[in-house]
């Protein structure tokens, strides 16, 4: 069950850490570590569980704005509810607390005025594979 928004994760995964090897470009790599998490959430919803963006916010909270925000809190809900273990459960809120952290990162990175630094960049990529790691146990 691949689909484009699969390949095109492991594509941005692949290019986050292409461009962490190259001197200077540190404010591009939590852009598209970000994003190779994201796409992999929406490969999970949309292939995987089948559902379109209006169910996935009717299932989350139709009161909630922000695609990335209802997508992310539909992927903990999903890892949270299937947990049948205490371990299985703090997997939930291991994707959650490191899904926040590198949006953040990203989000500092795009529109932050102050630059990406080396540590930032390598811990953008760090935590987009502990994420896709969870992702792709689902």
């Amino acid at each position: 069950m691949n689909s484009c928004y699969a390949n095109k994760s492991d594509l941005f995964i692949g290019a986050a850490e292409e461009i962490n090897n190259s001197t200077y470009f540190y404010l591009a790599v939590p852009h598209s570590a970000y994003y190779s998490c994201f796409l992999w959430m929406k490969h999970l919803c949309y292939s995987k569980y089948g559902k379109t963006e209006n169910e996935i916010k009717n299932e989350v909270d139709p009161t909630m704005h922000g695609t990335h925000e209802i997508m992310a809190e539909f992927i903990r809900m999903r890892l949270y509810d299937s947990a049948s273990k205490f371990e299985e459960k703090q997997r939930a809120k291991e994707f959650i607390a490191k899904i926040g952290q590198l949006k953040r990162i990203r989000f500092k990175a795009d529109y932050g005025e102050e630059s990406i630094t080396i540590t930032q960049s390598m811990k953008s990529i760090e935590l987009a594979k502990d994420v896709l790691k969870i992702l792709k146990t689902i």
